[in-house]
């Protein structure tokens, strides 16, 4: 009994001990698979009773995918993990999605790496993570949303490789965390979205911080980028809302800070402003550059001045920086990347010094010098807009997510419509597209679920091109299409613009009066026989039935004085199109 007792405490007969005790281990549900590498049988994973346990020597097969993993497709049943000492490398996708494992997780301290996607989405674990200190790789994606944490995380001193997303989304990570100096690199997205973090220690044998490393890190105050750091990605502190600095150790040749702002060394080109910096914030006069998302949803800028150095203003620079309320370009600038002010709901005008030989402003809208494209509208600005008849292009992204704005009349010169540039105007009620259109872009209306009048006045829908998904969110039984008269057929058959419940000819307000006046359709809600009634005689009318989602459900022929028989139609709301002389009649009826 002694002889067995000593084994047992030494880990060699783990599950011959628990029998000697008369504990029940459940193998006769049991469920058991040899996962080590190179030889399967070095370790087995045994399933029981909700617990999945992983014992023996070696490391553990890395799995091609989710559902190469013996367990995955029970992994709602499993409760709690239990690997034992000896175990030295998880594998990749191990522990995919277990999101049934609670409590603590306990790493052996015999692990020396863990694997892609290993414990990946396992929301259940809580406390703290420490890794244990033997582990010199934590792979891509290893814990990513892993959002049930609730402590601190542990790197130990070994660890040379952290992978992109490793950490992705640990969102109750707290405190402070220590990154080992044993690392060089910090991956793509590595932190990002690790909200509770409060401070973050840099080591100095860091010569690269990856794009988003610490992006929606909304825990930070402030950073300290240290001398060894040669290169630093795209929003890696971006969306960080409480972060209102970013130092720079004064030993690094190739970044240097001012007011929290991150710079390149001479200053010459602004890399970012930390997101919770607020009040006015003026550019040094070094600068040349202002970088990709330097101010990306800067909230808390109420003014930004920028000096006649600047000759370049990158993509997406002031994105959704909603305190903004207006900013004016210098004479300098020669180039401004794509939706550099877009969603700045706030700003109201773009101005641009009348000396600048690229741009122009025109009642606080930006476009090219000579107003024939049309770069940018500010989210900020209202009412009714009527662009000038110098413009041919309305350029892409020009008007996204301008809520503010209820009409917009698009003049005779304009020849095409960019890319999402109007798209999620939410306010907007009506537009009219001249006849001069020949394109239209991608997405270009989308998410314009206002629009209850688009007005198109080119009589041969073929002759404009569209792009994908021109009216995508648009209510399309909800809103009228006014076409040239004559032209309505065309229309009905036209991609796109077909999906549109109400086309009528272009004096819409006629046809509707006639609908008004001399047409009625009873009785409403109806549950058998649809009868329409008509002031003047209406024989041997065409009309199509169509249901909220714009499919048409019965096309047939109307006679005077007959019902239509609609006891077949599930109940819900649907529009009846009768077409007329003068045009095409909708009404709207109850199916009971």
């Amino acid at each position: 009994m002694t002889t067995r007792i000593t084994k047992w405490i030494s880990g060699k007969t783990f599950f011959a001990a628990l029998a000697i005790f008369g504990l029940s281990i459940g193998f006769a549900n049991a469920q058991t698979w040899n996962i080590g590498t190179p030889n399967a049988t070095d370790l087995k994973a045994t399933l029981s009773e909700g617990m999945l346990t992983i014992n023996g020597k070696g490391a553990m097969k890395d799995f091609a995918n989710p559902d190469s993993v013996p367990w995955f497709s029970v992994r709602n049943s499993i409760k709690s993990l239990v690997i034992i000492s000896g175990v030295t490398n998880i594998g990749d996708f191990a522990f995919y999605s277990c999101g049934g494992f609670t409590g603590n997780l306990t790493i052996p301290t015999s692990v020396t790496s863990i694997g892609n996607y290993a414990f990946s989405s396992c929301s259940g674990f809580t406390g703290n993570l420490i890794i244990p200190n033997l582990v010199t790789s934590i792979g891509n994606y290893a814990f990513s949303s892993c959002s049930g944490f609730t402590g601190n995380l542990i790197i130990p001193n070994l660890v040379t490789s952290i992978g992109n997303y490793a950490f992705f989304s640990c969102s109750g990570f707290t405190g402070n965390l220590t990154i080992p100096t044993s690392v060089t690199s910090i991956g793509n997205n590595v932190f990002s979205s690790c909200w509770g973090l409060t401070s973050i220690t840099i080591p100095n044998s860091v010569t690269s911080i990856g794009n988003s490393a610490f992006e929606n890190c909304d825990g930070l105050t402030s950073v300290t980028i240290p001398s060894s750091v040669t290169s630093i990605g795209n929003n890696a502190f971006s969306f960080c809302d409480s972060l209102i600095a970013i130092n720079v150790n004064a030993g690094n040749l190739n970044y240097s800070s001012e007011n929290g702002v991150l710079f390149n060394k001479n200053k010459t080109t602004l890399f970012l402003c930390p997101g919770g910096k607020s009040g006015n914030y003026v550019i040094p006069n070094t600068v040349n550059l202002i970088g990709d998302y330097a101010f990306y949803y800067c909230y808390g800028l109420t003014s930004v001045t920028i000096p006649n150095s600047v000759t370049s203003i990158g993509y997406g620079a002031f994105f959704g920086s909603d305190g903004l309320i207006s900013i004016t370009i210098p004479n300098s600038v020669t180039s401004i990347g794509y939706n550099a002010f877009g969603l700045c709901r706030g700003l109201t005008a773009i101005n641009v010094d009348a000396g600048n030989l690229n741009y122009s402003s025109d009642n606080g809208v930006l476009f090219n010098k000579n107003k024939t494209t049309l770069i940018q509208c500010p989210g900020g600005k209202s009412g009714i807009n009527v662009i000038p008849n110098t413009v041919t292009s309305i350029g892409d992204v020009a008007f996204w997510g301008c809520w503010g704005f209820t009409s917009i009349t698009i003049p005779n010169s304009v020849t095409s419509i960019g890319s999402f540039a109007f798209c999620v105007c939410n306010n907007l009620t009506s537009v009219t597209i001249p006849n001069s259109v020949t394109s239209i872009g991608n997405y270009a209306f989308s998410g314009c679920y206002g629009l209850t009048s688009i007005t198109c006045l080119n009589p041969d829908p073929s002759l404009i091109t569209l792009g994908i998904y021109v009216f995508s969110s648009v209510i399309v039984y909800n809103c009228t299409l006014k076409v040239p008269v004559g032209s309505v057929t065309a229309y009905q058959n036209a991609a796109q613009w077909k999906d549109f419940i109400y086309i009528v000819e272009e004096s819409a307000t006629t046809v509707e009066s006639i609908t008004n006046d001399i047409l009625r359709i009873y009785p409403n809600p109806v549950k058998d026989e649809l009868r329409i009634e008509g002031d003047v005689p209406f024989n041997n009318l065409s009309f199509t039935i169509y249901n909220l989602a714009g499919k048409q459900i019965i096309n047939d022929q109307w006679l005077n004085g007959k019902s239509i028989n609609v006891s077949s139609l599930p109940q819900g709301i649907y529009f009846v199109k009768i077409k007329i002389e003068k045009g095409v009649i909708t009404k709207k009826f109850v199916k009971e």
